[in-house]
């Protein structure tokens, strides 16, 4: 099994394994959302060849082998998958914990938590939705925006956010054994990111933990 070939060390696996006659099967992450120029598709369609089966995670992904003529016969369901179970005891669990987090957010009783969870990195994002946030709360209004996680953007973010005088909060990173009261302490997940973001698993964290989900059109999930 090779999980794509992002490295050149899975490019190695597969040339390797193909020229000794051993079966693989390819992960990847691939789709098309992102227009990609004639040459790279040309290649990618070479390459795909060399696998025995592809292994797609949902149906952008599915597209994108089909439409480098791999034969439906040869393609598997594999979802992209979080551990369910755990993220929904961990938001169950969190309900005291929620509210306390709320309260240190500045959120009222009524107000809208938006939650943005990832790397503060350009292809995520992040200072479209600040934008966003300012110009909806601009026209009323009770919502509260966090930025959960950290990143090359996080000292502009908190400057803009400065200058907008708008409750935007910065917690930083937050490990994964925490997140859930943070989702809990949520109403709604944001995920703004361009093409970059091939599938987007903080959707299924969210969404494990009954948390709705904006989610930009240029993300994989």
């Amino acid at each position: 099994l090779v999980t794509g070939w992002h490295q050149w060390s899975l490019v190695q696996i597969a040339l390797t394994a193909s020229r000794k006659g051993i079966p693989i099967i390819v992960r990847g992450e691939s789709n098309d959302i992102a227009v990609r120029p004639a040459w790279k598709r040309y290649l990618q369609r070479h390459f795909l060849g060399l696998f025995h089966s592809c292994l797609y995670i949902g149906k952008a992904n599915k597209e994108f082998y089909l439409s480098r003529r791999v034969p439906s016969t040869a393609l598997f369901y594999c979802p992209y998958f979080v551990e369910n179970q755990r993220f929904q005891q961990d938001a169950v669990g969190a309900h005291g914990a929620a509210e306390s987090l709320r309260a240190g957010w500045g959120a009222a009783e009524k107000d809208t938590v938006f939650v943005f969870v990832g790397k503060l990195q350009r292809k995520k994002c992040p200072h479209h939705l600040l934008k966003a946030f300012v110009d909806a709360r601009s026209r009323g209004g009770g919502m509260v925006l966090v930025f959960i996680g950290d990143g090359e953007m996080r000292e502009s973010l908190e400057r803009e956010a400065r200058q907008s005088g708008m409750p935007i909060q910065f917690p930083g990173f937050i490990n994964q054994h925490e997140i859930g009261r943070y989702y809990q302490a949520a109403d709604c997940l944001v995920l703004p990111s361009d093409s970059g973001e091939t599938w987007g698993l903080v959707v299924n964290e969210a969404m494990a933990c009954g948390l709705p989900a904006i989610v930009s059109d240029r993300v994989g999930c």
